[in-house]
C-alpha cells in the first residue's frame, strides 16, 4: 500500500478495490477539509479531462481516416459508374447498328 503526501496535509492512498481514500487529519478546521475536497476532486477532474482529450482526439483521427478511406471509394466508384455508362452507351449503338443490317 503506497501513500502520497501532498502539500495541503492529505494523505491519499488506493483501497482494496483500487478506490483512491482522502484521510485528513482531525485537527484541520471544516473550511479547511472542504477546501482540501475540492482541490482533490479537481486535480481527479483534471485527470479524466486530459484523458479524454486524448480519447477524442483519437477518435476525431479515426474519423479523418475513414472519411479519406470513404472518399477514395467514391471517387474509384463514380469512375467505374462513368465507364459502365460509356460501355452501355457503345452496345446500345451496337445494337442499333445490328439491327440496322437485319
Amino acid at each position: 500500500m503506497s501513500w502520497n503526501t501532498r502539500k495541503t496535509f492529505v494523505l491519499s492512498r488506493k483501497d482494496k478495490s483500487g478506490n483512491y481514500a482522502i484521510i485528513v487529519p482531525k485537527d484541520i478546521n471544516f473550511d479547511s477539509k472542504v477546501a482540501i475536497l475540492l482541490e482533490d476532486l479537481r486535480s481527479q477532474f483534471k485527470i479524466f479531462g486530459e484523458g479524454l482529450e486524448m480519447l477524442n482526439n483519437k477518435v476525431d483521427k479515426g474519423f479523418l481516416q475513414l472519411n479519406t478511406r470513404l472518399d477514395r471509394h467514391i471517387a474509384e466508384n463514380r469512375q467505374e459508374h462513368q465507364k459502365m455508362i460509356q460501355m452501355i452507351k457503345d452496345l446500345n449503338e451496337e445494337q442499333n447498328e445490328l439491327k440496322k443490317i437485319k
